[in-house]
Parts: structure tokens; sequence; C-alpha cells
């Protein structure tokens, strides 16, 4: 029973630590918490299309990681694609209309929970298959870059809400930049021909984290509510 506590706590505190970051970003008009339930709820539950479809790629399709073409394929079309366009898909599809969806930071904030979400679910299966070992690597490595994809797809969802004349040019940056991102990544960790490469992933992720902490920035200014902009 203590086990499968800790356990727990392992799977969920990477996840939860970096929710509480990006939300206490927000000096201006911070989200209510029902609402972040619901992207949490909504990343939880895009995780089953996804598993689904990655798996009948893989039933369908003779993937040899130690084929280069091949590991590119799955990286970006049997992995990055499906993921980061099922997270796109509830978030467009639930959260994007709604009136609480009222500043471009909140783009940022609703797709990093409905990805840590996506990424609880994740890490709770790994964790529970594999150990402590596994949720120290992933709560440096993983659930970092599922942020990382977030805040990327978030920015531009977030200004796309609010810059309608390039509405639907701006979500599909979001969702090609995330996309390529995640198949770098995956490319990157699942690769047999170089363990240095392997390492780069990490470089790779955290390059991009500074990355995102502008995008942040860039959003947090932008907000009607701060009143540096609206005076």
């Amino acid at each position: 029973m203590l086990m499968t506590f800790l356990l727990i706590l392992a799977a969920i505190i990477p996840p939860i630590l970096i929710m509480l970051f990006v939300y206490y970003q927000d000096k201006f008009e911070r989200e209510e918490m029902h609402h972040l339930a619901l992207a949490v709820f909504l990343g939880g539950l895009s995780i089953f299309p996804a598993l689904y479809l990655e798996q009948t790629i893989s039933e369908n399709f003779e993937i040899d990681l130690f084929n280069h073409f091949h590991t590119f394929l799955y990286s970006f079309f049997g992995i990055a694609l499906v993921e980061e366009l099922m997270k796109a898909i509830f978030f467009l599809a639930i959260i994007y209309n709604r009136k609480f969806f009222n500043e471009p930071y909140d783009g940022i904030v609703y797709s990093l929970f409905l990805s840590m979400g996506f990424a609880l679910f994740e890490n709770c299966s790994y964790v529970f298959d594999f150990g402590f070992t596994t949720a120290l690597v992933r709560a440096f490595t993983a659930v970092p870059a599922h942020a990382v994809f977030a805040i990327i797809l978030g920015y531009y969802f977030g200004r796309s809400k609010f810059e309608k004349e390039n509405r639907y040019k701006l979500i599909a940056i979001g969702i090609l930049l995330a996309v390529i991102a995640h198949g770098i990544y995956d490319l990157l960790i699942l690769q047999t021909f170089s363990e240095p490469l392997m390492a780069l992933s990490a470089v790779f992720i955290y390059g991009l984290a500074y990355v995102c902490w502008k995008y942040m920035k860039r959003l947090l200014e932008m907000s009607p509510f701060n009143q540096e902009v609206s005076s």
C-alpha cells in the first residue's frame, strides 16, 4: 500500500509542479480551478484515442526501430502527430470558444493543463510498470517535454483567439510546430544510431524551454488585464 502511494506521488508531483509554475506566472487574471480541472480532465481523456491510434499504427505497420527511416516516420507520424493532434482537437472543440478563455496567456495555461492531464495518465502507466528510476528520469525529460510542446501550441492558440484575421494560420502553425518539436524529441530518444543523440534530447527540450519562457512573457504583456498595456 505504501509503495503504491509513493509511486503515485512520483508520477503526479512533476506535472503538478509545472502546472503551478505556469499558473502563478499569470499576474493579471488567474483562471478558476474548475476550469483548470476541466482542462486536466480533457487531457486525461485525450490519451485514450491517442493510444488507440498509436497501437493501431504499431499493429498494422512493421516498424523496425533499427531502421532509421522507420524511426523517423514513427516518431513524427506515429507518435508526435497523433498525440499533438488529439490534444489540439480536445482544446479547440471544448475550451477554445469558452468565455473564460479571455486573454492570450490563457492559451498557454489551458494547453499546459490539458497536456499535463495527458502526462499524468501516461506517467502513472510508466511508473507503475518500471518504478522509481523511470519516474525520476521522466520528471526531467518526458514531463517537461510535454509542457514545452503544450506551451508552443498554447502560444499560437492564444494569439489566434485574439488575432482573428490570422486565426486559422496561427492555429495551423501552432499544431505544426508542436508536432515538429515532439517529433524531434521522440526521434532523438528512439533512434539507435548513437547514445549521445539520446542525451541531446534533454538539451533540445531545455533549449525550447527558454523559448517557451519568452512566449509566456510575451503573451502576459499582451493581456488586456495588464494595466501597463491598458493605460
